[in-house]
């Protein structure tokens, strides 16, 4: 009988075991956060890395400036090869749009897994880059989205009064024209400066094939903080010019 009883409690065990397959500490819960049954999204999670607060895309980070810097190598015919490599969420389900993308004539953009946080204990957000493969290697954006432990998007985004269903919200970019980077901290604050990119030769006029970069201009910076909800809302007072010069 009391064999009985222990092989009913080993199975019972391993049954548990089972239905708590991921399991990860989320940033200053007491409790760990537990995704259950759904293998497609915890596969799809596994290709993001766990991160550490601040995280910050800044202008040392966009590499596909460097070589139209002073003295720097006209790589852009290797970036857009390089663009052409197909990464584990390329065709994802769980990227929004994604379906749409595919379908483009253009092609599917390039998608890379860049970051995995908790923003609390019933949610999870991750950060990837896109790449057009067709263009001129400069132009890469940043996107932030977050998701029940089921896969379902839960990001909307507020600015003042309106409100957006963009599952998948833009937080960095890098282009010929102008830069935004940012800094996402422990409470789900995102600070988003917007540059304008200083050219040695006008690049309206002549593009960016013979023209040198010679440096970044601060426009603006705007706060964000992503909601309990999993909503990213536009904050108010938060003391923006101390974080101006985020790079």
């Amino acid at each position: 009988m009391k064999i009985k009883s222990i092989i009913a409690f080993v199975g019972l065990f391993g049954l548990a075991l089972f239905s708590t397959a991921f399991m990860r500490k989320a940033p200053d819960a007491k409790k760990p956060v537990v995704i259950e049954q759904n293998k497609e999204f915890i596969e799809f999670l596994s290709h993001f890395e766990l991160i550490n607060f601040p995280y910050e895309i800044g202008l040392k980070d966009m590499k596909n400036y460097e070589a139209f810097k002073k003295g720097g190598r006209k790589t852009a015919k290797e970036n857009k090869v390089a663009a052409h490599i197909p990464s584990a969420i390329t065709e994802s389900e769980f990227i929004p749009g994604n379906e749409y993308m595919i379908a483009s004539r253009m092609g599917p953009p390039v998608l890379e897994p860049l970051a995995r946080f908790y923003p609390n204990p019933q949610m999870v957000a991750v950060v990837y880059s896109s790449t057009q493969p067709f263009r001129s290697g400069l132009n890469t954006d940043y996107y932030l989205v977050v998701y029940d432990f089921k896969g379902r998007v839960l990001s909307t985004h507020k600015k003042g009064a309106q409100k957006t269903l963009r599952e998948s919200n833009k937080i960095a970019l890098s282009s010929s024209e102008i830069t935004m980077t940012c800094s996402i901290d422990a409470n789900g604050n995102i600070w988003e400066n917007t540059y304008k990119n200083l050219w040695e030769k006008d690049v309206r006029e002549v593009g960016i094939r013979d023209n040198v970069l010679l440096d970044f201009q601060l426009q603006k910076t705007e706060v964000f903080k992503i909601g309990a909800d999993g909503s990213i809302v536009e904050s108010k007072g938060y003391p923006t010019a101390s974080r101006a010069s985020l790079d």
